[in-house]
């Protein structure tokens, strides 16, 4: 399996970020989050984590700022703040790929919260998105989808209650 991010990554990029879902959870005790990771929910404590590949994990987003660490003695608690999606990721760096228009379409993978591929890793990664459009053997526009759980883009979004319009009142 690829290796964790150790550094904020180079190579991220969010763009149409505005149009995302923006999120500020509290940071694990001692985890340690860099700019372009994908998050994840801890289990035991409902703080943010990197992702480290558990496909039951509950994913957050993707840090958008420098690097934090979690310290639960600190006060205010230290935040993540992420993107959710879904946004474009311009030649996103990726495994798997042919490097041909039979790439676009496929299925994006994360395998923790630095490295993502075209194959399904099976029972050690989460679905993310899918490729728009291939550039190269090993890069691709991307676009990533809603992994916060806020509104999913492959899900119909729910039909809005309509708002009764007020009665005005005599004076």
């Amino acid at each position: 399996m690829p290796a964790a991010l150790s550094a904020n990554r180079t190579d991220f990029n969010e763009h149409q970020g505005d149009r995302g879902i923006r999120a500020t959870p509290e940071v694990l005790d001692e985890a340690v989050i860099y700019y372009g990771a994908l998050t994840s929910c801890d289990t035991d404590t409902g703080a943010c984590k990197p992702y480290d590949g558990t496909e039951t994990d509950k994913l957050l987003g993707w840090h958008v700022e420098e690097t934090v660490t979690g310290d639960t003695d600190a006060t205010p608690k230290p935040r993540a703040s992420l993107i959710t999606g879904p946004f474009r990721w311009p030649d996103m760096p990726l495994t798997g790929l042919v490097g041909t228009v039979a790439d676009n379409g496929k299925r994006i993978w994360a395998i923790n919260d630095g490295s993502y591929t075209v194959i399904d890793p099976g029972s050690t990664g989460a679905e993310v998105g899918y490729i728009d459009n291939y550039v190269s053997t090993s890069v691709a526009d991307a676009i990533l989808r809603n992994v916060g759980g806020y509104v999913d883009v492959y899900s119909p979004l729910p039909t809005p209650t309509p708002t009764p319009t007020p009665t005005p009142t005599a004076t």
